[in-house]
C-alpha cells in the first residue's frame, strides 16, 4: 500500500450539480487537504473548505467517467455524468464504511461502493483466498467476478455505465489473474510460476493503450503493474531503461516514472538503478531532491549499520524509545489504520507474539496514521485486540525515524539485533514462512 503524501481529495456531504460540487463535511478537521482527481490522479479541482466544514467548487467541465475521490490515503472510485444531480454523504472518519449517495447518479456511485466491500470482504482471509493453488485460486477469482456482474445488472443502471463497467470487469478479472504470482511473494513469501494454460487469457493484452489507460480503472492498474514488475525483474539498468524508453502511453509512462522513487526504498538492491533512472529523466528540481534524500537514507539504513532511534508516545501517552530495548531484537511493524495490507497481518503478529513470548524479543508497532485518526488508532487496537507495544508516529511519514528508513509504502516490518544493528531494513512479513525460520535461529 504507497504513501500519498501530497495526493489528496475529499469532503463528506456533496452536491454534483451537472459540474458543480458542493457539501459540507462530517468531522472535519481544519487543515485537511481535498481534491478530486482523474484516473491518472491529475488535480481535476482543489477543493477549499471553510471553518464549519462547507465547500462549493463552481463549474467544473467533467466529462462523463471514472474519477478518484481521496482523501489522504483514502481513496474511492465515482463516476460522474455532466447531468449528475449527486448528494455523497460520509464521516471524514471512516470514509469507506460510512458513504452514501443520494439524487441522480446515486445508483451507480453506491453500486460502486459495494463492489468494493464485497472485494474486501471475499478477500480478507489472505489464507482462505490466497494461499491456495492456481487452479482454486483462479476458480475463485472467476466466482467472485460473475457474483460482481450479477450485482451490477440486477441493479438496472444507465446503459452507457454498464457497457464501461463490464469493461473494468473483465481487467479486474485478469488484473486477480495476473496478481497470483505477485501475491503468493507479497504475502507468503512463496515463488511460484504459473502454467502457461493459467497465463493463457493473459497472452493477448495490450498493455499499452493509451484509451483504456485513462479510461478505465482496473486497466489502469494492470498496465501499470505488467510494466513495474517487468522493469523490477529486469537484469541491469541497460534493460531497465529500454524497457521504459518503450512505453508509449505518456500518461502509463508517467506512472512508471513516479513508481522509480517507491522502487528506491522497496527493492534496495535496486535503488541505485531506480535513482540512476530518475536523474535521466526528472527535471523537476524539488522531485530529484527527495529521490536523492530517500536513496542516501537506504544507503545509510543497510543490514549491519546502526539504526536511528525513535521517540513515540505510547497509547498511555508515555514516551517510548528504541534504545529502551536495548539488548533484546526488535521487531517493528509499520502500518496504519486505512492500510488493508497491514490490518491483513495483524493474525500474524499475534501468533509471533504467541511463539516468542518470552523469548529475547519485542514487537513493536508504529502507527503512521494522521493525527485527525488517533481515536481510529486507539479504537483499532482495542477491536484488534492488538498487544505488543504500540506506538503513533509523531508526524506519520515525516517522521525522522520514518523518514529515516526512507518508508514509502506499508506495511514495512524492520528486525533490529540486541546491538542496536539492523538485522534486515525490509524483514519478511509475519504471514511470510521465512520470518518464523529466521527467528527461531536467532533466537534458538
Amino acid at each position: 500500500m504507497k504513501k500519498m503524501s501530497m495526493l489528496l481529495i475529499l469532503f463528506a456531504s456533496a452536491v454534483v450539480l451537472g459540474q458543480e460540487l458542493k457539501g459540507k463535511i462530517e468531522n472535519y478537521e481544519k487543515g485537511t487537504f481535498f481534491s478530486l482527481r482523474n484516473l491518472g490522479e491529475r488535480v481535476v479541482k482543489n477543493i477549499e473548505v471553510d471553518t464549519t466544514g462547507t465547500f462549493n467548487t463552481g463549474k467544473i467541465d467533467l466529462s462523463d467517467g471514472y474519477y478518484i475521490l481521496r482523501k489522504n490515503n483514502e481513496m474511492i472510485y465515482l463516476y460522474l455524468k455532466n447531468d449528475d444531480d449527486l448528494t455523497i454523504s460520509f464521516d471524514a472518519k471512516d470514509l469507506i464504511n460510512t458513504v452514501a449517495f443520494s439524487g441522480k447518479g446515486a445508483k451507480i456511485n453506491q453500486y460502486l461502493i459495494d463492489k468494493r466491500k464485497l472485494f474486501i470482504e471475499r478477500k480478507k482471509d489472505t489464507e482462505k483466498f490466497y494461499k491456495v493453488g492456481e487452479n482454486k485460486y483462479s476458480e475463485q477469482i472467476k466466482i467472485l467476478n460473475e457474483e460482481v456482474k450479477n450485482m451490477l445488472m440486477s441493479k438496472k443502471l444507465d446503459d452507457s455505465f454498464v457497457g464501461k463497467e463490464l469493461e473494468n470487469l473483465k481487467y479486474d478479472y485478469l488484473l486477480d489473474l495476473y496478481s497470483y504470482e505477485n501475491l503468493q511473494k507479497f504475502y507468503f513469501g512463496k515463488i511460484v510460476t504459473p502454467s502457461e494454460s493459467y497465463l493463457k487469457p493473459l497472452k493477448d493484452i495490450n498493455y499499452d493503450d493509451e484509451y483504456l489507460f485513462n479510461t478505465i480503472p482496473a486497466y489502469k492498474s494492470l498496465a501499470g503493474l505488467k510494466w513495474k514488475k517487468a522493469i523490477e525483474k529486469a537484469e541491469d539498468i541497460e534493460e531497465m531503461d529500454l524497457l521504459f524508453r518503450s512505453i508509449k502511453t505518456g500518461a502509463l509512462k508517467l506512472d512508471v516514472l513516479l513508481s522509480f522513487y517507491y522502487g528506491i526504498s522497496k527493492t534496495p538492491k535496486k535503488s541505485e538503478e531506480y535513482y540512476k533512472l530518475i536523474k535521466a529523466y526528472v527535471t523537476h528540481k524539488e522531485f530529484l531532491k527527495e529521490a536523492k534524500k530517500l536513496y542516501e537514507n537506504v544507503k545509510k539504513t543497510k543490514e549491519g549499520k546502526t539504526s536511528p532511534n525513535f521517540e513515540f508516545n505510547d497509547i498511555n501517552g508515555k514516551i517510548v524509545k528504541l534504545t529502551d530495548f536495548k539488548g533484546k531484537y526488535v521487531f517493528i511493524d509499520v502500518w496504519a489504520t486505512w492500510c488493508l495490507p497491514c490490518l491483513q497481518q495483524i493474525p500474524y503478529i499475534k501468533k509471533l507474539e504467541e511463539k516468542y513470548h518470552g523469548k529475547n524479543i519485542v514487537f513493536i508497532g508504529i502507527s503512521v496514521d494522521k493525527k485527525d485518526k488517533y481515536a481510529l488508532w486507539k479504537e483499532t487496537l482495542e477491536s484488534k485486540k492488538m498487544k505488543g507495544i504500540q506506538l503513533f508516529a509523531d508526524n506519520s511519514f515525516q517522521s525522522k525515524f520514518i523518514e529515516s528508513y526512507s518508508i514509502t509504502s506499508i506495511p514495512r516490518f524492520i528486525l533490529i539485533s540486541p546491538e542496536g544493528k539492523i538485522v534486515n531494513p525490509n524483514m519478511h512479513k509475519p504471514s511470510d514462512e521465512r520470518t518464523e525460520e529466521v527467528l527461531d535461529e536467532l533466537l534458538k
